[in-house]
């Protein structure tokens, strides 16, 4: 379930397992700290892209129970909010309800159900320190919403949440309920789409290369001359393996000074035909896309008044700049090949050209 829904931090409630220790399911490094406060209570730190997240796995006494262990858990939940970037999720045992007045400030529009005494207690440890409980920001159908069903296949509620500081909040660009998720429980998944760059994990780097396809210009032709004719080693050496070392480094050395090579990253774009005409089209559809999405987030949140006019005609700019953007790169693909053709065409009629590589 872990890799198919690509779930990079998962927390588990009610495991029922013995001692205060981890069962071993995978070898990360993102984790950099782990503290069992209590039997309730898992602290960790974690590392995702370059964020650094205290993520916090909560299991709230059930209603019956006594004061003391109420008292207890809520002091040393406390304690652990105290730090910035924090994400708390878990089973709170507690229910909301759908009326928000005196907590606009830590509830979105979207609730479910009425609210009990667990669920006032968890509603002013928000207040107190500050946090948001991102699940009821987002509008969702009754099955991406409610959380827990009861055994008799009737009850229905909303008692798990993922709770956020306010400095992240805006991190989180959805939250939703997976049904199907279940794992012979009566709760259901709730996931949320944390907005962080993370490096993959089956992520490989390329070689640098020579940017070889810039000596079709001219003036770069002639300075790379220029510069080997100065670099080349004007006296013969000892060896014939001392002399080719120095010739070799002489080439590669000019034509790393003329053309420059590329970085080492997974999706290479420095090719002929990325030039200054594709990163134009692909920024403006990047702009384009990301208006798009902070509209419709705050329409979903209700963080602005609705403006339906607006999300549509933003839409309308996104699809055709991603349209455009497609339609540039396409013809700048076309005439690199038809510039590679002619190349290749020169060289089989006997056009000697020198390429560094």
């Amino acid at each position: 379930m872990i890799d198919r829904r690509k779930i990079r931090v998962l927390v588990l409630s009610e495991t029922k397992w013995t001692a205060k220790t981890s069962k071993f399911l995978r070898d990360i490094d993102q984790v950099t700290d782990e503290n069992f406060v209590s039997e309730r209570i898992i602290r960790s730190r974690v590392i995702l892209g370059k964020n650094s997240f205290t993520i916090l796995q909560v299991y709230a006494p059930q209603k019956g129970w006594g004061e003391e262990e109420k008292r207890k858990f809520q002091e040393e939940l406390e304690d652990q909010v105290r730090e910035d970037n924090i994400v708390m999720n878990g089973d709170m045992n507690a229910q909301m309800g759908t009326d928000r007045n005196e907590y606009e400030e830590v509830m979105g529009r979207f609730r479910y159900g009425s609210r009990n005494v667990e669920g006032e207690e968890i509603l002013s440890l928000c207040i107190n320190n500050r946090l948001l409980m991102k699940n009821t920001f987002f509008k969702k159908h009754d099955s991406h919403e409610i959380t827990r069903h009861g055994w008799d296949g009737k009850s229905k509620t909303v008692i798990d949440y993922i709770l956020t500081d306010k400095l992240i909040g805006g991190k989180v660009k959805d939250s939703k309920v997976i049904q199907s998720e279940y794992l012979d429980s009566n709760h259901r998944l709730l996931v949320a789409d944390l907005n962080c760059k993370i490096k993959s994990l089956n992520a490989v780097q390329r070689m640098p290369k020579i940017k070889e396809w810039k000596m079709k210009e001219e003036e770069n032709k002639k300075s790379f001359q220029n510069l080997v004719a100065q670099k080349l080693p004007k006296t013969e050496r000892d060896s014939e393996e001392e002399e080719w070392n120095l010739f070799k480094t002489s080439i590669v050395n000019s034509a790393l000074q003329i053309c420059g090579k590329t970085k080492s990253k997974m999706k290479d774009k420095e090719t002929s035909w990325w030039d200054g005409r594709v990163i134009d089209a692909n920024k403006y559809r990047n702009m384009a896309r990301k208006n798009m999405e902070f509209e419709k987030r705050n329409h979903n949140q209700v963080l602005v008044p609705n403006d339906e006019s607006k999300v549509k005609t933003l839409e309308k700019d996104y699809q055709r700049k991603k349209l455009q953007a497609k339609r540039i790169v396409k013809e700048e693909k076309e005439k690199s090949w038809e510039i590679f053709i002619q190349e290749q065409s020169r060289r089989a009629k006997g056009t000697k050209n020198c390429y560094i590589g």
